[in-house]
């Protein structure tokens, strides 16, 4: 469990990294637009591919770290449909911004702008998901080690008792 909680844990970072990903993503891409001399693309390429590589991180999880998704199926479902929208939706948007020139630039700035709080708002709920698992395998780690401790308790005292009943009773009579 404690394991899970720690593989959680790396998720939550990893996947709340990806909103601020984005958003570096659109201040580059705007820069970009706005002062194309400056060396900005550079950037926002090596954003686009940082932003590439952290779901599918995720998605494979690492054990070495540890990382990886609760098994929670509404937490599958939420990253599922958000992974494959970077791909499908966002990622072409941005590279638009970066091949297109002069005034033929603010249309795809202002599409990619236009999908990417929504986008971050999908991580963010996902990102929720996973702390709600987390704070429930939190309350079960804790309960279960109460019950350790009662049990730890309870076996003491158990043993103190058989000790004198089998130990220290016998040596008196004698």
């Amino acid at each position: 469990l404690s394991w899970q909680l720690e593989g959680s844990a790396a998720a939550i970072n990893e996947t709340g990294s990806v909103r601020k990903q984005e958003y570096r993503l659109a201040m580059l891409l705007g820069r970009d637009v706005h002062a194309p001399a400056e060396g900005h693309a550079a950037a926002a390429r090596a954003q686009i591919a940082s932003i590439d590589a952290t779901p599918a991180l995720i998605a494979r999880g690492d054990p070495q770290r540890p990382l990886g998704l609760p098994p929670a199926a509404a937490i599958r479902t939420g990253f599922d449909q958000a992974a494959p929208r970077w791909r499908r939706a966002l990622r072409p948007l941005a590279l638009q911004v970066l091949q297109a020139r002069g005034d033929d630039r603010l249309a795809p700035l202002r599409g990619f702008l236009g999908v990417v709080d929504d986008y971050v708002g999908q991580i963010d709920a996902v990102v929720t998901l996973i702390e709600r698992d987390n704070e429930m395998r939190t309350f079960w780690l804790r309960s279960s080690q109460l019950a350790l401790v009662a049990l730890a308790m309870g076996g003491t005292v158990a043993l103190v008792y058989l000790m004198f009943s089998l130990i220290v009773d016998p040596v008196e009579r004698l």
